[in-house]
């Protein structure tokens, strides 16, 4: 028989080598479990044997330990087992076989050397099978059908569904029946093939024949409503091999809905361009055996220039990551993945072309959700690229574009005569500006010489008399003052001017006062210089 697979379309942009699925596992951590067993295990046990399956959340870090707060819903058990809620057991003798789906376990996490609380997480309870260990004898029937079945907790509550036919299937015979407590949808199966592939909403099963019409048909056989987002399903799947029924293939699945979020930041910054980036995964991954499915990260211009992929090797739900990618250098300048600092070296990166600030981008987390299919965009994000520093202003730093109060004005005597600046252009020689931000070369002139108010200074002076200086020239620069010899100065502010105190000493001398302008605008420096002789009849 043959192989198909039913994919979802991906956008050209998010094209991928089969090689990003195949990276290296990142190095082991602490293993925390439940009762001993790894979360989401299947628990298998005999009908009318007593059992005792402890369910306490366990770690084996020496960094921090778990207490077990229990269910997120009560689970449904087989009759005869119960659950205590003090030791967190499930006990008893089943009577009654069958799959059990069970919800999550929640445990808190306490930081072992300060006895405070981290965090909570969430175990995946798996299921209880409980089988009869004294089956009828086999009569030569064919084996059941593999369904692997996973909830992809997207914003369409979806689950992926996949059915695995060990000897094939007479056409028309496959009956699939979708139940959730007292309701239920069967669809008839038509060409199967040895494996495939589908998503569906548990709330529109029937819509399976529809979109998928080669495969499925629907007569109407139903009871109840359909199952519902965050219900329990289980799928039973029937098939017939040469006109002999197969023995039934039963699984469980529980379809959420929820979004994966991410958000990105683009800056410039120490002459190159930035990408800040997090996200937090709700979609569930699909694991194969042993091998956890990657997460992907690939950046895009717009302008489609610069590309970068890395790729994240193991996924589970509730996964939180923070990047910070030098996109100019096209690198992993910083990452944390559920809080804890990773080696940025340590990420199978590919890259190509060449990144603008000023180009939006499109980032894209993409993940495998089916058995053998490619990695899709599960979360995709758009960011616009940086505006960049008009004439006037300039960014060295920020590679000339604007990134909040990066952009400067030309300072006075320079100029910046085109957009996105990284420095000013001087005045030529012996010229300035009248202000700052000056746009053209034209703005620059030559400066003109303030003239100096009239200021009344006596060519002598009694012994401890004083006199006031007007700060300030005709052309309304400011005009500070300095004292030396015989004489003191003291600044008066008086209004928005500036004025100065000056008093004599009580010996004679000479009291030497000074004026200067400092260059202003369109106006050079200037200075000037007042003798006072300082007697004691003041002649």
């Amino acid at each position: 028989m043959s192989l198909r697979k039913k994919t979802g379309n991906l956008a050209a942009i998010f094209s991928l080598l089969v090689a990003l699925i195949a990276a290296n596992p990142s190095p082991a951590s602490a293993t925390d479990s439940l009762g001993g067993h790894l979360p989401g295990a299947e628990r298998s046990l005999s009908l009318g044997v007593s059992a005792d399956l402890d369910y306490t959340c366990l770690t084996d870090s020496a960094g921090y330990y778990l207490e077990t707060q229990g269910w997120i819903v009560e689970p449904t058990l087989p009759a005869g087992l119960s659950y205590d809620a003090t030791t967190h057991h499930i006990s008893g003798t089943p009577t009654e076989t069958g799959q059990f789906g069970l919800s999550d376990m929640v445990c808190d996490v306490f930081d072992a050397a300060t006895g405070h609380i981290m965090s909570s997480v969430q175990f995946q309870g798996g299921s209880i099978t409980v089988s009869d260990p004294n089956p009828p004898p086999p009569t030569n029937v064919a084996p059941a059908a593999s369904i692997i079945l996973e909830s992809l907790n997207n914003d369409g509550c979806e689950f992926a569904m996949t059915l695995f036919f060990p000897q094939g299937s007479d056409e028309g015979s496959v009956i699939a029946k979708f139940s959730a407590g007292t309701s239920f949808v069967i669809l008839h199966g038509l060409e199967l093939n040895q494996v495939s592939h589908w998503r569906a909403n548990p709330s529109s099963i029937e819509y399976l024949a529809n979109e998928y019409e080669e495969d499925w048909a629907y007569t109407g056989e139903r009871g109840g409503n359909n199952p519902g987002c965050g219900d329990w399903m289980t799928v039973t799947v029937d098939y017939t091999v040469g006109g002999s029924l197969a023995e039934t293939a039963t699984a469980t699945v529980k379809p959420t809905r929820s979004s994966t979020e991410a958000d990105g930041n683009l800056y410039a910054a120490e002459g190159k361009c930035w990408l800040e980036y997090d996200y937090k995964i709700q979609q569930q991954a699909f694991g194969y055996e042993n091998l956890d499915s990657p997460t992907l990260i690939q950046i895009q211009s717009v302008g489609g220039s610069g590309e970068l992929t890395i790729t994240v090797p193991e996924t589970e739900v509730g996964d939180t990551g923070q990047f910070v990618f030098n996109l100019t250098d096209q690198a992993v300048d910083a990452a944390r993945i559920n809080g804890w600092l990773q080696d940025p070296l340590g990420f199978d990166l590919h890259h190509s072309g060449e990144f603008n600030c000023g180009e939006g981008l499109i980032i894209g987390l993409l993940m495998v959700t089916e058995r053998d299919a490619n990695p899709w965009p599960v979360k995709i994000i758009d960011l616009d690229g940086l505006i960049p520093c008009g004439k006037g202003t300039f960014s060295g730093p920020g590679l000339g574009f604007q990134d909040g109060e990066v952009c400067q004005d030309a300072p006075v005597g320079t100029y910046v005569d085109k957009v996105r600046a990284l420095t000013a252009t001087a005045c030529p020689t012996g010229m300035t500006t009248e202000f700052a931000g000056a746009a053209s070369k034209g703005d620059c002139f030559k400066p003109k010489k303030p003239t100096m108010a009239k200021i009344k200074v006596p060519k002598s002076a009694k012994f401890g008399s004083s006199l006031t200086l007007s700060g300030k020239t005709d052309q309304g620069t400011i005009l500070n003052f300095s004292a030396s010899g015989a004489c003191k100065l003291v600044p008066i502010q008086s209004g928005v001017n500036r004025n100065f105190k000056v008093t004599m000493n009580k010996k004679p001398g000479t009291c030497k006062l000074t004026a200067l302008a400092k260059p202003s605008g369109r106006f050079s420096g200037l200075t000037n210089v007042f003798l006072v002789k300082v007697t004691k009849t003041g002649k």
